[in-house]
């Protein structure tokens, strides 16, 4: 047993040696070519150079590759981006020209018109409309294809077309013309329908267009001018602002007959009053001239009475007497009558004289404050001017069919110059007014405070002598009664 194991030992062991031996053999094979340890740092230096060099072409190759890549991306980029620029000022122009065909929608859009001349004379605007024609009719004569930009429309580049540089200028002095047709007829399409409500859509149309246009034409070099561009849009602002003054002129003119009325009213009341104070004063004169006459014969009765008393006998002076007393009587009740008909007939002479100043005077006259809640809302009163008698007749007049209820008034001022009284209110007030595009619309939001106040800190100034009766609540009848009768409505139906 002993001797099996160690047989199977010294097997092992020399299987193990042969192995050993086999593996050494092969280590001096690799290790043969070296003959020292310099000689082996330079072989394994030799070889990492000609690895690195390898390296170093093959990564420069790899980092030429990538930067001609780059180069070639940024470039693409850079096209991208020009196109994405492109696309997007062409959208713009599209959504623009979208926006403003919405003619339905776009023409509510009133927007606030900055007067850009500012004429008070319609001939004025004629004449700068003339000029600023004349003008466009020089800078469509001076279109060609060359680069003056002072023309209506000019060329930035020549083009040759089928290899001819004259076909070229043929070519560009027609898309030249066919663009300033296409611009002016929109112009004038514009220009024309161009109205307080839609100016400045009108404007921007005409901008718009230009561009669409000059986008278009690029490909061949050609713009539109901006010159020519502002001088349609100068003709847009001349044209609408003539229009825009000559409407104000008819609302001048309609004003002007409504005071033209209204004093031929005033003037025709102030001349009754004048006849009636002139009726009044012969009235009193005759009245005074037959009371003086009775007086005088009663007078001259009483003379005789007293010479017939004297004369009579003892029996008749008693019937003289009594008939003297009656007749004393008569003549003091005469006289009394006549001093009362001496005291008429001054009054008379007053009115007439007072009427027949009136007549005369043309600035005299009532400033009304009046309200109108049922169809204005509170806090809303108008501060107007009569020449009439009477201005219960101006309230009357105003509360007609084109208002659903009748007016309140508020105050009546008499001065002397209502015209001053009327326009230092309106001045004051001027930034509180309901419309502030036409100054004879004479509605302003305020309280009755604010306008009693200011009235009391003027009234000295202006020479208003008169005490002012102020009323601060306005009945409303007829708006409050409808308020009511409509709760009771609505509550029938409610219970219904």
């Amino acid at each position: 047993m002993i001797l099996l194991l160690l047989v199977a030992v010294s097997l092992g062991l020399l299987m193990w040696g042969s192995s050993l031996q086999v593996k050494v053999k092969k280590l001096k094979e690799q290790l043969r070519p070296i003959t020292s340890a310099d000689q082996y740092a330079r072989t394994v230096r030799s070889a990492a150079d000609s690895d690195l060099s390898k390296a170093r072409e093959e990564a420069d190759l790899i980092a030429n590759a990538a930067q001609q890549e780059i180069g070639g991306l940024e470039e693409r980029i850079d096209s991208l981006r020009a196109e994405a620029r492109s696309a997007r000022q062409e959208l713009e122009l599209i959504n623009e020209g979208i926006r403003l065909k919405a003619d339905d929608i776009h023409l509510l859009e009133v927007g606030y018109y900055e007067p850009v001349y500012g004429f008070e004379d319609l001939a004025k605007y004629r004449q700068a409309i003339e000029e600023i024609k004349e003008t466009q009719k020089a800078m469509l004569r001076m279109v060609r294809e060359g680069q003056d930009k002072s023309a209506a429309a000019y060329a930035t580049a020549t083009i040759s077309y089928n290899g001819s540089d004259a076909e070229g200028k043929k070519l560009v002095k027609r898309v030249l013309q066919l663009m300033l047709r296409a611009f002016n007829g929109e112009c004038d399409a514009f220009i024309a329908r161009v109205n307080y409500r839609n100016v400045t859509t009108m404007q921007k149309r005409i901008r718009s267009s230009f561009e669409q246009i000059n986008k278009i034409a690029e490909i061949w070099y050609c713009k539109l001018s901006q010159k020519y561009l502002s001088s349609r849009l100068d003709e847009l602002s001349l044209v609408y602002e003539y229009a825009e003054l000559q409407e104000k002129i008819k609302e001048e003119q309609a004003y002007l007959r409504e005071q033209e009325r209204e004093d031929e009213k005033a003037r025709r009341d102030a001349e009754r009053v004048k006849q009636d104070a002139e009726r009044a004063k012969q009235d009193a004169e005759r009245r005074r001239r037959e009371e003086a006459e009775g007086k005088a014969a009663i007078d001259e009765a009483v003379q005789e009475a007293r010479q017939a008393m004297e004369a009579a006998s003892h029996k008749q002076k008693a019937y003289y007497k009594e008939k003297l007393v009656a007749l004393e009587q008569q003549r003091d009740d005469s006289a009394r009558r006549l001093a009362e008909r001496d005291r008429q007939l001054a009054d008379a002479l007053e009115r007439n004289q007072r009427a027949i100043s009136l007549a005369q005077q043309t600035r005299s006259g009532h400033v009304y404050i009046f309200s109108n809640i049922g169809s204005f809302g509170g806090d809303v009163y108008k501060i107007g001017m009569t020449r009439r008698k009477d201005p219960e007749e101006r309230r009357r007049e105003l509360g007609d069919a084109s208002v659903p209820f009748p007016f309140d008034m508020h105050a009546c001022i008499w001065t002397e110059d209502a015209p001053a009284l009327e326009r230092a209110l309106h001045q004051h007030f001027d930034r509180q007014r309901l419309n502030l595009a036409n100054d004879r619309k004479e509605f302003f939001r305020i309280t009755i405070e604010e306008i009693q106040a200011e009235v009391e800190s003027i009234k000295d100034k202006l020479g208003i002598t008169a005490d002012i009766r102020w009323t601060f609540l306005a009945e409303a009848k007829d708006f409050r009664l409808s308020q009511a009768k409509r709760k009771h409505f609505e509550g029938k139906d409610g219970a219904a």
